[in-house]
């Protein structure tokens, strides 16, 4: 993402450490971000209605624009007056209106970086189609020649189609990442007195499976296999074979 107009589409099954990768990517952008570069994200989700709207990803962006510059704070000061005249009826704005707010206030910035995670769960597959191309309008290499993108979602033929001229980068958990992962766990309830495995060949039995049946996933059935395991006081071994076999 170093380069200026980079264009970045990192996708992979649910559960591969998708937004775990995006909050870290976010982390570290913060951390170089200075007057002169900004850093704008948003999380979508499906379980929430108002991450999935338009209007609220824009609206999310403008925002943490406006707090980074004083220019850019003014400009949207400027666009809310416009459509909130003074003893006259609120004027609403169109979605094009909100992306060119942002298009121009990126304007103040040497650098713009837009994070947004998880456009596959956008609502419907038109509101993803809608919404992607919207984001990628914001980094078109017409308008935003300064400006950064970074999107994160499962591989559906819509997102790619429209993402075609993107860098793709597949992400999935390696067998060493999961192992250390699960070792990492085990160690940790096993201090917590969550587990009591006393046999090493046990041990090594249940992370096996584990990263055998995890196919990918970093975080998500594994954390399931040791959740389900302390709730209903079940030996982990028949959990492992239960949920990954």
């Amino acid at each position: 993402m170093s380069n200026p107009s980079s264009k970045l589409w990192c996708y992979g099954i649910p559960g591969a450490g998708k937004t775990v990768l995006a909050s870290s990517v976010i982390q570290e952008a913060l951390r170089h971000s200075s007057p002169n570069i900004a850093v704008a994200f948003f999380y979508c989700d499906y379980k929430i209605a108002e991450t999935q709207d338009p209007k609220s990803i824009l609206g999310s962006i403008v925002k943490q624009l406006a707090v980074q510059d004083e220019q850019s704070f003014e400009k949207l000061q400027t666009f809310f007056e416009s459509k909130n005249p003074k003893d006259l009826p609120r004027v609403d704005f169109s979605l094009e209106e909100l992306r060119d707010l942002v298009v121009t206030m990126t304007s103040n910035f040497d650098d713009v970086m837009f994070i947004v995670d998880a456009l596959d769960e956008c609502g419907t597959a038109k509101q993803i189609r809608l919404v992607t191309r919207l984001l990628t309008s914001l980094n078109d290499g017409r308008d935003a020649g300064n400006s950064k993108t970074l999107f994160l979602s499962r591989d559906e033929p819509d997102i790619r189609e429209i993402l075609e001229n993107y860098d793709h980068i597949s992400i999935a958990a390696s067998s060493s990442d999961l192992r250390l992962y699960v070792g990492a766990e085990i160690e940790l309830r096993t201090r917590n007195r969550d587990l009591r495995i006393k046999d090493p060949n046990l041990k090594e039995q249940i992370m096996a499976r584990l990263v055998e049946g995890a196919d990918g996933m970093l975080v998500d059935k594994i954390s399931a296999i040791f959740l389900l395991s302390r709730l209903l006081s079940l030996p982990l071994r028949s959990n492992c074979t239960t949920l990954v076999g």
